[in-house]
């Protein structure tokens, strides 16, 4: 109920507005959602890890989103995405399920370092993934946040261009929650992020899982 009441005045004193349109009333309007474009959502190659990135990041009302997400507390951005990547994700794990056999995977969110969670006061990842969770009600997979850990507080990705540089900042940076390891073994795991550029953060949380005992890792994310 206090929620609610808080939810109310700060959509009276403070109401939204499309980051496409401008229209007053969501962050994304349903009308702009229509209109983002599809890219080719397989990716990988060349040290990455083959993942799957539905959307355009290079379209301005979802990058504005993104970055309003990850940056600016603009939390609802997160039920948008997920709600995009639903109609996405849910196809791909029936895919799975038929040709290699992955049955109800753990849903990881890629980590964040307490600093950074602690100045943003969330993890956008982690909000995407439990929307999702939400949407599906248990059927598709177990939403599985605090299995990978952010052990090492490193400078941004986005502060560096080059796919090597990324590579070597990231490295060592994950690690998989003591009392979670022993899940891990023989099971499917989808990892879970908000955008791909290089695949490096991907191919860090993925050699982790697999170092654990994970069996098949499905690299998801909103767009790239």
């Amino acid at each position: 109920m206090l929620k609610l009441v808080n939810d109310y005045i700060l959509d009276t004193l403070f109401p939204r507005h499309c980051f496409g349109c401008g229209m007053e009333g969501a962050v994304l309007c349903d009308a702009c959602v229509r209109e983002f474009p599809l890219a080719p959502p397989v990716l990988g190659g060349a040290g990455a890890p083959r993942a799957y990135a539905p959307f355009a990041y290079r379209h301005e009302p979802l990058r504005k989103a993104l970055w309003a997400l990850k940056f600016k507390g603009t939390r609802e951005v997160a039920e948008v995405c997920a709600a995009l990547l639903y109609d996405s994700l849910i196809p791909l794990l029936e895919e799975y399920a038929l040709y290699r056999g992955v049955t109800k995977p753990f849903l990881v969110p890629v980590p964040i370092s307490r600093r950074r969670r602690w100045v943003r006061g969330y993890n956008q990842a982690e909000l995407i993934a439990r929307e999702l969770a939400r949407l599906d009600g248990g059927h598709s997979f177990t939403l599985a946040c605090g299995v990978l850990q952010k052990i090492k507080d490193v400078p941004p990705q986005t502060t560096l261009s080059e796919k090597r540089a990324r590579m070597e900042n990231i490295k060592g940076s994950f690690a998989v929650a003591p009392p979670k390891a022993a899940l891990l073994s023989g099971r499917d795991v989808i990892v879970l992020d908000d955008i791909f550029t290089t695949g490096a953060t991907f191919a860090e949380a993925k050699r982790v899982l697999k170092a654990q005992g994970a069996r098949t890792v499905i690299c998801i994310a909103v767009a790239h």
